[in-house]
């Protein structure tokens, strides 16, 4: 990890993944004095056993909730790039809205899940998002001055720190 990171990024696939899963580390940071932001890939409009519910309703309820989640642990931006549950794909528009908050929030640590879950929604955001990827020949043209010099993710059965190069 870096040492006293200034500002971090958070890119998950859905509105709760950073609280479940990285909630205490967070926390640290942000009361170490890091700018903590998120990036959530979907909008969270999938999910509920209530027949009654609306996906619209469910993602603006889910997205409230995150917001408020975020604002307890000291996180300063929440950004949705509010793609449907369950469709999230490896397009150019995908990787460009990831790459676009990136570059917003020039952060000096990249938190990210686990690249190999079974959610596809989970996977694209982290393709999209994981320095060590395929396509990391785009964000190094859009930003090669301050790409992200360590990524750590979660969710493994082991947590592991990857420098980039």
């Amino acid at each position: 990890m870096v040492d006293r990171a200034q500002r971090v990024l958070v890119i998950v696939a859905h509105p709760d993944d950073a609280e479940s899963w990285a909630g205490g580390t967070i926390a640290k940071l942000v009361r170490d004095g890091a700018q903590v932001a998120y990036c959530v890939a979907t909008n969270g409009d999938k999910g509920s056993g209530d027949r009654t519910m609306t996906p619209e309703r469910l993602a603006a309820t889910r997205q409230a909730e995150q917001r408020d989640a975020a604002c307890v642990l000291g996180v300063e931006t929440v950004d949705f790039l509010g793609f449907p549950d369950c469709e999230v794909e490896n397009t150019r528009q995908t990787r460009m809205a990831v790459t676009a908050v990136i570059r917003r929030h020039r952060p000096d640590l990249l938190i990210i899940q686990d690249p190999k879950p079974n959610s596809s929604g989970l996977r694209t955001a982290i393709t999209a998002s994981w320095p060590r990827s395929h396509w990391i020949a785009s964000i190094r043209s859009l930003a090669p001055t301050w790409l992200s010099r360590s990524c750590s993710t979660w969710g493994s059965s082991h947590t592991q720190s990857r420098k980039s190069t």
